[in-house]
């Protein structure tokens, strides 16, 4: 937000590395915008769309956040009807999975463009990114079960906060107990990508 990163301009006037200011696939210089929003690298599209069709299973409702979604994800003010009211269940889930795929996106980003740097048209693959997506919201959800345990005290998570959040983008939950947040290693399988209108 305050130009921290170091991206686009910031290379410009070093040298021997300007060519890191410009983003080497589509040719323009690079902002956090285009890094989270506009590139075309593989990674930035697929990830949106897995998280879309993820949210679309809870809403049924998506449209591809902005870079000031993005960076105001800590609020938990996501897209909804106007008549609806917001409820913090889904305000949660919406601050967990944009920011999960925010970050995937950037560190897909820095990988390929300063770890494989010398490798010239180097690239993630669509499984792998699918695969690290899927990962890191497990993870999230790991660490939610493991929040809600009792030996915590007063800074567990109620279960029902997080039955609440995770309910209706879990694969096969109708074959789950009633309450899964007692199930230990719980694992789960999402939903296949969605298209959405642009």
């Amino acid at each position: 937000m305050h130009r921290a990163l170091k991206i686009g301009p910031f290379w410009a006037h070093i040298p021997g590395y300007e060519t890191r200011a410009d983003c080497p696939r589509c040719g323009v210089r690079e902002s956090l915008a285009h890094i989270l929003t506009e590139c075309q690298a593989p990674g930035q599209d697929l990830v949106w769309a897995m998280t879309g069709s993820l949210w679309y299973r809870k809403t049924k409702t998506w449209s591809k956040p902005t870079l000031e979604d993005i960076l105001a994800v800590g609020l938990g003010t996501y897209a909804k009807p106007t008549t609806a009211k917001r409820r913090e269940s889904i305000r949660r889930l919406w601050r967990i999975v944009i920011s999960e795929a925010a970050y995937l996106i950037w560190k897909l980003r820095c990988e390929r463009v300063i770890e494989h740097t010398d490798e010239g048209d180097w690239e993630h693959s669509r499984i792998e990114i699918s695969r690290r997506w899927h990962m890191a919201l497990n993870r999230r959800l790991q660490m939610d079960l493991i929040a809600t345990r009792k030996s915590f005290g007063l800074l567990a998570h109620s279960h029902l906060l997080v039955l609440a959040t995770w309910s209706g983008v879990i694969g096969d939950e109708q074959g789950l107990q009633l309450d899964w947040t007692r199930v230990p290693r719980f694992l789960q399988r999402w939903a296949r990508p969605i298209r959405w209108q642009s």
